[in-house]
C-alpha cells in the first residue's frame, strides 16, 4: 500500500505504511530505499539519508541507493560528502 501511495504522489499518506513495513522487514534494502524516497519527497532529508545509508549497507552494489544517499546529503548542504560519494560511484561505474 505504501509503495502504491508513494507512486501516486501521496508520500505523506505512504509514510506510515512504509514505516510499518520497514519495522517488520529491517533487512529489506528495497523497502528501506522506498521509505527513504518518501522521506525525501517530504523534504525530510536527514531521515532519507539514514534510510538510504541502511539500504546501501545491505546492498552496496545498488547504485540507486547510493545516488539517493548522495542527493539526500546534497539537500542537507553536505556538499563535500555528497561529492565524495558521487566520485566513488563514478570511479566504480565510469
Amino acid at each position: 500500500m505504501g509503495t502504491a501511495l508513494l507512486q501516486t504522489g501521496n508520500a505523506g499518506q505512504a509514510l506510515p505504511h512504509l514505516e510499518s513495513a520497514v519495522s517488520r522487514q529491517r533487512s529489506n534494502a528495497r523497502l528501506l530505499a522506498t521509505l527513504a524516497q518518501a522521506y525525501f519527497e517530504l523534504s525530510m532529508f536527514s531521515d532519507a539519508a539514514d534510510h538510504f545509508r541502511k539500504a546501501v549497507r545491505i546492498e552496496p552494489a545498488e547504485l540507486q541507493f547510493q545516488l539517493g544517499l548522495a542527493n539526500s546529503m546534497a539537500m542537507q548542504q553536505q556538499y563535500g560528502e555528497a561529492r565524495r560519494l558521487l566520485e566513488r560511484i563514478v570511479a566504480r561505474q565510469p
